[in-house]
């Protein structure tokens, strides 16, 4: 039986008649889906492959890619992070500039923004290690453990329990300015906003011992064993001169705050806006707008001005204190 050789084709793609001595078929390339999948050859007689994913590769660039169908561009930054092109999920793409790495000991190294839900950092801050100031739980993030904080926590500190910031907590950051003090530039000042609510103060505070039990507007004294005590502007014993305000329900022998200097607000006061208001001769601790009359012993020491309303003063006690003869 006589074998009859395969018919061949010539590159213009005109049949050519068959060679006897072989079995070839020669075409111009060879399609397989339409004009899309094809094997051809480049001008260097390489034999290529050509689809719509990978594009056009000769054989020895698709074994060289590795036996994964991933493709990328021809060169990289070492460490880069890579990125998908489309959605395909085989090709990757470059970055216009500043791409972002990872060290083979798991550094990371981003220069353009980091956009992400939640920060779980059990490291350091800004070079500052979070565990020991337990930013983790109450840093600038939200409420709960290891949450970003949203715009309404920022805004109203409701994410925010006991520090604002990355690197000191509250108590850090009064220690360090009690460490160092507080010094002002030029045109600087500390600046307190005037008590709107009943029973509030504003202005420079004090946490004293009551030697008594204490409420809010109290003036106070300072007695022979440092505590404060009501003070009272008759002569029946030295009483005077009053040198605090008591700002809260102290019980004796406990500590609180009392106001130095500064704006006062009791919704029970009726004194007269603009004037003096002075120390009581009748009520200890009392504080008045009526002058002590003119008796032997009575003892005249303002104490204030009322300011803003009727039921404001502005505590800045004189320390001088006239007695009548």
């Amino acid at each position: 039986m006589k074998i009859r050789p395969a018919p061949q084709w010539k590159d213009e793609g005109t049949y050519k008649e068959p060679i006897p001595s072989t079995d070839n078929v020669r075409v111009p390339r060879l399609e397989i889906d339409g004009a899309t999948t094809y094997i051809d050859k480049d001008g260097s007689n390489n034999m290529t492959l050509t689809d719509a994913e990978t594009g056009t590769r000769t054989l020895a660039q698709l074994a060289a890619a590795g036996t994964g169908d991933v493709t990328g561009p021809a060169a990289s930054t070492d460490n880069m992070i890579a990125r998908h092109s489309g959605t395909g999920g085989k090709t990757l793409q470059d970055y216009t500039s500043n791409p972002p790495t990872i060290s083979d000991t798991g550094d990371m190294n981003v220069d353009g923004d980091v956009d992400c839900d939640n920060v779980i950092v059990s490291g350091n801050v800004d070079g500052v290690d979070v565990s020991a100031h337990a930013v983790a739980t109450t840093g600038i993030h939200g409420a709960g453990v290891n949450t970003i904080a949203t715009d309404d926590d920022i805004a109203t500190h409701t994410g925010v329990a006991a520090a604002h910031h990355a690197k000191y907590t509250d108590g850090e950051a009064v220690d360090a300015a009690e460490a160092a003090g507080l010094v002002l530039a030029d045109t600087k000042a500390i600046e307190y906003t005037t008590p709107s609510a009943s029973h509030t103060a504003s202005g420079v505070f004090k946490t004293k011992t009551a030697g008594t039990a204490l409420v809010f507007g109290d003036a106070c004294y300072t007695g022979t064993d440092g505590k404060m005590e009501k003070a009272l502007a008759d002569d029946a014993a030295v009483t005077v001169p009053a040198t605090h305000l008591c700002i809260a329900t102290i019980a004796e022998n406990s500590t609180g705050l009392f106001l130095e200097q500064g704006e006062a607000h009791d919704d029970s006061w009726a004194f007269d806006l603009g004037l003096s208001v002075y120390l009581s001769k009748d009520t200890a601790g009392l504080i008045t707008k009526t002058m002590p009359t003119k008796v032997t012993g009575n003892q005249v020491q303002v104490l204030g001005t009322c300011v803003v309303d009727t039921t404001t003063m502005y505590w800045n006690p004189s320390p001088i204190v006239v007695e009548y003869a």
